[in-house]
């Protein structure tokens, strides 16, 4: 069951997906030369939080579907949403970089204002507004972190590690071993591993 396609593009702030060129240098207040951090060990760990925020992001909308499909409720993308918001724990944003961290905060901000069920706040001065300032955060952070190829490496961790539907598992069971699958990322007892990052192409320092 793919629920992502549910989301409003708002949610992708945790695995961004705007067409952007990778050459493109965005020089946060308190890093000046991106092409010099995309050096250091800590692009990689960066990095790597933020792959671990999507998979627990993608995890908590399986969960989430699969809850509100036992109880026999309509998948309503504002409820689908909020039922994940609500599983999601922040501080899975701990170990994220911080202009990540505010771009996502940003998002919840945006997410609550949607979620009141008023079409009328996107078309206002105020609705507008934090729309373009969380869309620019959003572009922001996948020129520098390339958020799209961590989306992908979330799908591949997932399809290894598998919250796939066993033959014979009962919904019940299922959504226990996912609930058990996020608490053991979330806890640290199952590590997303940096080799993660490896299976990926390598970073595009120009666009092709």
């Amino acid at each position: 069951m793919n629920l992502w396609k549910w989301i409003p593009v708002a949610v992708v702030s945790c695995c961004c997906s705007f067409d952007t060129g990778y050459g493109q240098d965005i020089a946060a207040p308190d890093m000046p030369d991106v092409d010099e951090y995309r050096k250091t060990p800590e692009f990689e760990k960066d990095r790597l939080a933020i792959a671990r925020q999507a998979i627990i992001g993608k995890l908590c909308l399986e969960i989430a579907g699969m809850e509100l499909d036992m109880q026999q409720k309509a998948l309503d993308e504002r409820l689908l949403l909020q039922t994940m918001m609500e599983l999601w724990p922040e501080k899975t944003l701990d170990d994220c970089p911080q202009d990540f961290r505010e771009a996502w905060l940003q998002s919840r901000k945006v997410f609550k204002m949607w979620l009141k069920d008023d079409n009328a706040w996107e078309e206002t001065e105020e609705g507008r507004d934090m729309v373009q300032q969380l869309q620019d955060s959003m572009k922001r952070v996948e020129e520098k972190y390339g958020c799209q190829v961590l989306d992908q490496a979330a799908d591949k961790w997932l399809k290894t590690h598998g919250p796939v539907k066993k033959e014979g598992e009962s919904p019940k069971e299922y959504l226990k071993r996912l609930n058990q699958l996020k608490e053991d990322i979330y806890s640290g007892k199952l590590a997303v591993s940096p080799e993660l990052l490896h299976q990926e192409d390598e970073w595009k320092d120009e666009e092709e």
